[in-house]
């Protein structure tokens, strides 16, 4: 028996190290690439058109009044917002029409979407906002009140799309849209795939350092790596844009009928048609938030079962990570128990399930400082408790894919909904 799990620990160490070999050498890359990404020179002018942003609320999120008052301060002349909330009785709808009162300078105004019940409140809510939008307006933005955007946030979401469309023909813009949604990936390779929608990102930003808390900013913070995947990435809902002609042409309303995730639905209507997902790390943007470790696992766990539903093969991946982690820990301590430890191997392979998380928490944490420059003094603050708790999220992670293996519902701002498949959800009720 002892020879059995001395052998598939050392097969499962050793597909641990080789993958977190793999993952350095990528976060690597990914720090090279950021670096070259921030160093490029803007255009010093680029045509602004005209832009909506769209903003569903619920309820009062931590900071409210000012991520709200932050989208009224962005470097970008021609734009307009609107807000939707599910009915005047939600608290965010008086403090809403108050910031508006302070901002006329910006065009803005407040919807009520009523209740929905064929696909997520936020959803509904979405779709009653573009409803809401005219053929003046160019550019679709989504934001979620919980993050606070620096004043370039908008102008840097939609210059890439503005430099890509405008250097295209009609012609080709025409052809790429002819693309039928069956198409298999090898024949999608033979069209220029340009961006067809771009995206930014959150960072918590915590004001206590309590155990809840940095363990979000760690779970949240790996998913930056995946953003720069162009196989695996998607458009956050939280801070992404879209040209309005395209979002109608590859019918992203009809992909959000019966959905619950409104960016996971737009991100697979863009890539079935060979479009692909642009992130831009100056749109990396800041939520002023806390959690206690109960929140925290809630949280995560509601992330993993809807990446299940909608992005199963990024899950599989994350599965396979964290059960031959967590594997390798749980054989490494039989191993121990049963007095193999004089076999240094076994504890070079121990500390490096410790050593590598250290690093890659450092490689990315450095990155981060790169892009938020001036939160700098902020996001040191909690630096060490960021790198030196990352072994124990990866721990945790076995728990958080365990469960979401084991269900599609989830309770989300207040309403619990049962993902049946991506394109249907059941509304179980609002607490």
């Amino acid at each position: 028996m002892g020879e059995v799990v001395e052998f598939l620990f050392f097969l499962f160490g050793g597909l641990v190290i080789l993958e977190n070999l793999y993952t350095l050498w990528g976060g690597l890359r990914y720090h090279h690439r950021i670096r070259r990404f921030l160093t490029q020179d803007s255009p010093p002018t680029f045509r602004p058109c005209k832009v909506v942003v769209i903003i569903p609320c619920k309820g009062l999120d931590p900071g409210f009044k000012e991520n709200i008052r932050a989208f009224f301060q962005q470097d970008y002349p021609t734009y307009r917002i609107l807000f939707v909330t599910a009915t005047p009785e939600d608290p965010a709808f008086s403090v809403l029409h108050q910031i508006i009162r302070e901002n006329p300078r910006i065009s803005s105004k407040v919807l009520i979407a009523g209740w929905g019940s064929r696909c997520s409140q936020k959803i509904h809510n979405l779709k009653i906002a573009v409803q809401d939008t005219d053929s003046e307006d160019e550019i679709y933005v989504f934001a979620d009140s919980d993050i606070r955007p620096h004043p370039q946030w908008l102008r840097n979401l939609v210059r890439p799309l503005l430099k890509e469309w405008e250097s295209m023909t009609l012609e080709d813009q025409e052809n790429l849209h002819q693309i039928p949604p069956s198409s298999s990936p090898s024949t999608l390779s033979s069209f220029h795939k340009p961006i067809g929608a771009t995206t930014g990102y959150r960072w918590y930003l915590p004001d206590r350092r309590n155990l809840g808390s940095l363990l979000r900013v760690i779970w949240n913070g790996n998913v930056l790596s995946v953003l720069e995947d162009p196989k695996l990435n998607f458009a956050w809902g939280g801070s992404m844009a879209i040209p309005r002609k395209l979002f109608e042409k590859t019918g992203v309303l009809q992909s959000w009928e019966g959905a619950l995730s409104d960016d996971y639905a737009l991100t697979w209507a863009l890539k079935k048609r060979g479009y692909r997902i642009l992130f831009v790390p100056q749109c990396l943007v800041l939520s002023h938030e806390n959690c206690s470790l109960k929140e925290f696992l809630e949280w995560s766990t509601r992330q993993m079962i809807i990446t299940r539903v909608y992005h199963p093969l990024l899950w599989k991946l994350g599965a396979f990570s964290f059960t031959t982690y967590n594997g390798t820990w749980g054989l490494g301590m039989a191993l121990i128990l049963n007095g193999r430890t004089q076999n240094i191997w076994v504890w070079s392979i121990l500390g490096s399930l410790v050593i590598f998380p250290l690093l890659k928490s450092h490689l990315r944490l450095k990155t981060i400082l790169e892009i938020l420059l001036s939160d700098q003094k902020q996001l040191k603050k909690y630096r060490w408790g960021y790198i030196l708790l990352s072994p124990v999220v990866a721990i945790l992670n076995f728990y958080v894919f365990l469960h979401s293996a084991l269900t599609r519902c989830i309770t989300w701002r207040g309403i619990t909904y049962k993902m049946k498949s991506p394109t249907e959800t059941i509304f179980l009720g609002r607490n």
